[in-house]
């Protein structure tokens, strides 16, 4: 392996995590760890956006500015006496360390950059891109002379560390994966520490599990699977089909790979719910591709830990709490909107509910507070109460919204991907899928609640009535086929009632006290969740069998780091619990405490299954194998002709345009010559067909297919009409194209020639023969 490389890397890591730990401070000065555990995504965070407005003018100069608007910002720091303490870094630094060398393995297991299982062409050309760019945003490597439209923030973050770190794509590539998962198990692990700290319940505990949680564990669906396995199988074929329904393939199949160890696979652990995708974070980093949600994760995190430090800033320190929600929030909110815009309205709702429920009065934010809002008393005096809150909440919550995209406008305004719109009422999720993805964390969430819950609705007029009218509500919803809805709405219900009692009065129990801000991350999830069973967005690839595809595969995403973080504070506060239960005398007093013990380890268990036999899998393939960080070492062994001419067009300086065969049949060897150096040609694969529509990507089809097929007059015109310099012919382009008549004209010459593969350059009309 290239140790070098590896070492490199990790000295560049270390000194931006260094820098950043003054502002952290800052930023998290009651957090146990002092926000250390943020430094490597509050440094990326502020190098960023200096990057992205300067990189308009120049690509290198937006690097180099926001180098220097970090350095500043934290000598800046340092002057007024806010300097970092070593110890607060130990843990944090042990949690990422462990992450980023359990994934390194992973990777290095099989680190190729293959278009097949995934979308790492597309991931590598948009980092290629960055890094040739001359300004921001670059050339679409798949659309020649048009900039990208997609959100491309995280390869401009992962542009930044390459730059940095001076290794070459093709080894940064794989440092960036396990890169970005580590920052993501190390500041779920800061925030479920911080928010444990707060709560009474043990720091250490609530964070190990949140990191755990958040980007190691996985779905029920694989224990359940490979249990059904051990039943007598005709028993388990008749009463187990719900369990494999996800899986797309002949039920005999699917019930066969998914049950033998034999012929599992970890891709199967993406589909559980029937006509959705259904990941989560150790899925897609064992997956290995560079997608904006993983990119966006860290962040993500960042955001939730900027809200709960919203949320404990008491509320005379007014202007702390305005800082925050009128600069540092949106400014945050913009990246993650360029970086991966679903996460946008997830930070956004994150805010509403933080400034609804904290502490603080929000009519405080607006001028003076007034009196604060009083206690319980019936149900008719919660909800008149509540709303002037729920009011403030949105207010606030609009506004960072709206200075979020005003922070990148021009992103929004002129770079985003088609749409058309949103949809309702989709086909939903059948209960046992559903359960089987979400099951885990929704059994600790029910440990955490139910006590709180239970004592809350005792002190609440009209109980009956009320439990009564939601009974008949929730019944009505699983009848109508939305049992998912049903469940949810109950854990929302229980949700509201503990958070909003965490702002009147409590009894002391950890439970109740570790309400608060865990429960408003389980009510952000559980809205998600609502949205992605009622609604959906209407992005490419719109498939009326799987309307919900991509709404899911975003949506789920997110919602498990957030739960990942709930989940591990709620380990922490129900183990806690259990403890002090269990010193009770009476043995009967003990049978709840043990009981929920037991629980939580068989969760926990079961949602450890996924991660040993994938990461096992890859693990064992890098120990038993050649260790390499290039991701583009299989190229010349299996494509040894077009290995030779990719390395040719990647040396070329710039972006001159090529043409060669659109990707038409994806996931396979198609636009390689682009998609592995970054240079654009004049069409890729069809996945710009969701980026500029069906007849924009037909249009340019049809002139790549007369470009090579037609006349030296037709070649040429089209080659001018798009600026093209150089022309690929390889494997593809001479099985798809007529090319008879192809290089008959002497300003279309040969450059490269290495067996099947030939590239042509196309000389300007004034030039010299």
């Amino acid at each position: 392996m290239e140790f070098l490389a590896l070492l490199r890397w990790s000295l560049m890591l270390a000194v931006l995590w260094a820098a950043a730990l003054p502002l952290t401070k800052r930023l998290f000065p009651r957090s146990p760890t002092a926000g250390a555990a943020f430094g490597l995504p509050v440094a990326l965070f502020v190098v960023s956006l200096p990057a992205y407005w300067v990189g308009k003018l120049d690509a290198t100069a937006g690097f180099v500015v926001g180098g220097l608007t970090l350095l500043t910002l934290s000598l800046l720091t340092l002057r007024t006496g806010i300097w970092p303490d070593p110890k607060t870094l130990r843990i944090p630094l042990a949690v990422f360390a462990v992450a980023f060398g359990a994934l390194l393995v992973v990777r290095l297991g099989y680190p190729w950059i293959v278009p097949a299982g995934g979308e790492k062409f597309l991931d590598f050309s948009l980092l290629k891109a960055v890094l040739r760019a001359e300004t921001f945003p670059p050339e679409d490597p798949w659309f020649a002379g048009r900039t990208v439209r997609y959100y491309y923030g995280g390869y401009l973050i992962s542009g930044f560390l390459t730059t940095l770190s001076g290794l070459e794509a093709r080894y940064a590539y794989n440092l960036l994966v396990p890169t970005f998962y580590a920052a993501l198990a190390t500041g779920a692990y800061g925030l479920a520490a911080a928010i444990a700290d707060r709560s009474g319940s043990p720091p250490v505990v609530a964070g190990l599990a949140a990191a755990f949680l958040s980007t190691a564990s996985g779905t029920l669906a694989t224990p359940a699977r490979l249990l059904l396995g051990l039943f007598p199988e005709q028993l388990a074929r008749e009463y187990g089909r719900a369990i494999v329904s996800g899986i797309r393939a002949p039920y005999g199949e699917a019930f066969a790979q998914a049950t033998t160890p034999g012929e599992w696979s970890y891709w199967l652990g993406r589909y559980v719910i029937p006509r959705t995708v259904d990941v989560f974070p150790s899925w897609t980093f064992v997956n290995g591709d560079l997608r904006p949600h993983m990119t966006s994760a860290p962040f993500l995190v960042l955001a939730a830990a900027l809200v709960f430090a919203y949320y404990r800033t008491p509320e005379e320190d007014v202007w702390r709490r305005r800082a925050l929600l009128l600069f540092v929030l949106p400014a945050l909110g913009g990246l993650l909107g360029v970086v991966n815009t679903w996460e946008l309205p997830v930070v956004v709702g994150l805010t509403f509910l933080a400034v609804t429920f904290a502490d603080a009065d929000p009519r405080s934010l607006f001028g003076p507070a007034g009196s604060r809002f009083p206690r319980f008393e019936g149900l008719h005096s919660i909800i008149r109460r509540d709303v002037g809150r729920l009011l403030g909440g949105g207010v606030a919550a609009l506004v960072v919204g709206a200075i979020a995209v005003a922070w990148v406008a021009p992103y929004f305004l002129y770079h985003t991907a088609t749409s058309d719109g949103v949809g309702f009422l989709p086909p939903g999720s059948p209960l046992v899928p559903f359960l089987l993805v979400h099951g885990g964390f929704l059994v600790l969430f029910a440990l955490l609640l139910w006590t709180p819950t239970r004592h809350t609705l005792r002190n609440v007029g009209g109980t009956r009535a009320l439990l009564l009218g939601l009974a008949i509500g929730v019944v009505a919803l699983a009848v109508a086929g939305f049992a998912p809805v049903a469940l949810l709405a109950v854990f929302g219900l229980a949700a509201w009632v503990v958070v909003r009692r965490q702002r009147a009065e409590h009894d002391g129990d950890v439970s109740q006290r570790s309400g608060g801000f865990t429960v408003l991350l389980v009510l952000a999830g559980v809205g998600l969740l609502i949205f992605a069973e009622l609604a959906y967005a209407k992005v490419w690839p719109y498939n009326p069998n799987a309307l919900r595809w991509n709404t899911v595969y975003k949506i789920y995403h997110s919602v498990w780091i957030l739960w990942g973080i709930g989940g591990g504070v709620a380990v922490a506060a129900i183990l806690s619990k259990a403890l002090r239960g269990l010193s009770a005398r009476s043995t009967g007093e003990r049978v709840r405490p043990v009981a929920a013990v037991l629980l939580v380890v068989a969760v926990i268990s079961a949602m450890a299954v996924f991660p040993a036999f994938a990461g096992g899998e890859r693990a064992n393939a890098a120990i038993e194998g050649e260790a390499t960080l290039d991701g583009l070492g299989y190229v010349n062994d299996s494509h040894p002709d077009a290995g030779a001419a990719i390395a040719w067009l990647d040396s070329r300086e710039g972006t001159p345009t090529i043409t060669s065969a659109p990707g038409i049949a994806i996931y396979q060897w198609m636009n390689a010559p682009s998609s592995l150096t970054g240079i654009p040609t004049v069409l890729g694969w069809v996945h710009e067909k969701g980026y500029r529509g069906s007849k924009a990507y037909e249009d340019r089809r049809e002139d790549v297919e007369r470009l090579y097929e037609s006349n030296a007059s037709t070649t040429l015109a089209i080659a001018e009409k798009y600026d093209v310099e150089y022309i690929y012919v390889g494997p593809n382009e001479r099985e798809r194209y007529d090319l008879r008549e192809f290089g008959s004209h002497e300003r279309i010459t040969p450059v490269f020639e290495k067996g099947t593969v030939t590239i042509y350059s196309v000389r300007a009309d004034n030039a010299s023969s």
